[in-house]
Formats: structure tokens, sequence, C-alpha cells
């Protein structure tokens, strides 16, 4: 592709397409009359819903999921998986390829339907999100590239999104009073998008207190601040190992569709059974007590 006179466009990475979420956006119902917002600032980024299916706004990236197949295929090792970000509705997601897991190409024989998805290109290079880490010795770790300084340990328990703030507000780590929950762009820079076991974050700096992952039960689900726009009694979170859904509603089985490094959203307080809607389509694991990892910023010249 040549725009602007450049012939060096290529597809972005997922957090160099992230880095464009504008979580103000809002994804209305067409039968409620009211105009939806996307999750992209229109100011500087055109954008258009997909007439037929309004939900449908999904732009790859060129992060593979590395980890293993997505969704309960078998054949050929399964799906594989890419990243991807739906500015219509607000997720990180693994999206179809378009090859199974061992590279080999799908056919139209093989009866699998790949939906694709759009690009928007990007040009340069940053070196944000470089994951620069520093060990500082006290339970923090600094990231040198986001200048944000993390709690070496997660919270060791799961809570729901009200119990997390109150966490955040009054940790005393390292003699600091400012810890937070990071927003999701902020946590979403610690995933470890190449490694290729869980959990997807850097385990020479940051320790975990699950260690197995097998199942929905072993959700590694991690809190963000961020509302999620659609449905504002949920926050956002960021998986750090499988992101769970099932085929729909009725379904029982679980299965690992969205990937390590996806980013969804729970209910902030309850119980999962309050929510649990009945759909024809994918359905998330509901978990509602998520894990917790902290963050503060880290001024140049830093005192306690």
């Amino acid at each position: 592709m040549t725009l602007g006179g450049y012939d060096d466009w290529r597809i972005p990475s997922i957090k160099e397409l992230y880095s464009l979420a504008n979580f103000d956006g809002e994804l209305m119902k067409p039968e409620s009359g009211k105009e939806s917002t996307p999750y992209i600032d229109t100011n500087y980024f055109e954008y258009q819903y997909d007439k037929r299916l309004i939900f449908a706004g999904q732009f790859y990236s060129s992060t593979v999921y590395v980890k293993n197949d997505v969704q309960n295929f078998t054949k050929n090792g399964g799906l594989q998986g890419v990243f991807g970000f739906n500015f219509s509705d607000g997720h990180i997601k693994s999206y179809e390829t378009g090859k199974f897991f061992d590279g080999t190409t799908i056919k139209d024989s093989d009866g699998m339907f790949v939906p694709g998805c759009f690009v928007r290109a990007v040009r340069g290079n940053t070196t944000l999100y470089n994951m620069e880490y520093i060990d500082n010795k006290d339970n923090t770790v600094t990231d040198k590239s986001t200048s944000l300084m993390w709690s070496k340990n997660d919270s060791g328990m799961k809570m729901n999104w009200v119990e997390a703030l109150e966490y955040a507000k009054n940790s005393k780590l390292a003699g600091y009073s400012d810890w937070r929950l990071p927003n999701s762009k902020e946590l979403q820079s610690l995933v470890d998008y190449e490694k290729k076991d869980f959990p997807a974050i850097n385990t020479e700096f940051f320790n975990t207190t699950l260690k197995s992952f097998e199942s929905a039960k072993d959700a590694y689900y991690f809190w963000t601040s961020t509302t999620q726009g659609d449905f504002k009694y949920t926050g956002a979170y960021i998986s750090f190992a499988q992101a769970w859904s099932k085929k729909n509603s009725k379904a029982t089985e679980y299965f690992d569709w969205h990937g390590a490094g996806a980013q969804r959203s729970d209910p902030k307080i309850g119980k999962p059974a309050d929510y649990e809607l009945a759909s024809d389509m994918a359905s998330d694991y509901i978990s509602i007590k998520n894990w917790v990892r902290l963050v503060r910023d880290e001024p140049q010249s830093d005192e306690k």
C-alpha cells in the first residue's frame, strides 16, 4: 500500500492497535433509537459501523496467538488465532487467521467459515510498551518504557471490582500510599504476547499466585479501573491466561476462545447467576471475583 507518499505501511501489533482505543465508546442496540459511539476518536479516524452486524468492528493486529489454538476444533492442531480489537464493542480477542494452528491453510473443502477482519495500517516504530523492567528489590518492579511502577506480586486472592478499588487505595506497599488499579491500556502493557506458555507475563520479574491453568475455574483475569462503555455495570479486565468462553449460553464446555492477553469485561459486583443471559452466540465465563496487580506513577525524582 502507498498512502501519503509512504510505502512502508504494516499491520500494527496488538499493543499498537490498542493504543487507539477510546473508552468513551458505547454500542447501542438499534431498537434503543440512540446513536452509538465507536471506541476510537472520530475527530481523527474515520469509522463506519457494519450495516448488517453493528457489533462487527474487528480489526486485525499482526500479533499471532502462539500459546495454543483457539476455540475447540481439533483438525491440524485446531485453529490459529491472531489478536484484534473491536472498535464497535471495545474488546480484544483472537480471531481466525485462515490457517490451522500447525500452519496449514484452511481450504473451502474444510467447511470452515473464516469471516476476516478490517485493517488499519500503521508505519514507524515506538519504544512504548517495550517492557524494560527493573526489579527494585522491594516487591516492586518499574517498567522504564512506560514510567510505571508495579507490584511484583499479585493480590494473592480474588475480589470484586469495588473491593479491588479499596484494596489499591489502602495499600502501603514499599512505603508508597498512591497505589491504584491500572487502566486497561496500562495493564495490557504487561502482557507478554510472545511467551509460549501461561501466564502471559514475564515471570522473571512478576510473581503469580496461580501455577496451573487448566479450566475456567483457573481464570487468571485481572481487574482494571476502566468501566466498559456498553455495560456500565461491568469493568474491563485483562486475561493473563486463557480467556474462557463457550458456544452459547446453553453449552457447558468452556474453551480458550479469546486468548491470553484478551480484554473483556465482568460485572463489578454480585454473583455470576445474576448476569447469565441467554445467548445464541459466544458466552464468556463470568468470574466477578478477579485478581489485582497494583500500579503507581513513578516520577523522575521519586520520594516516598
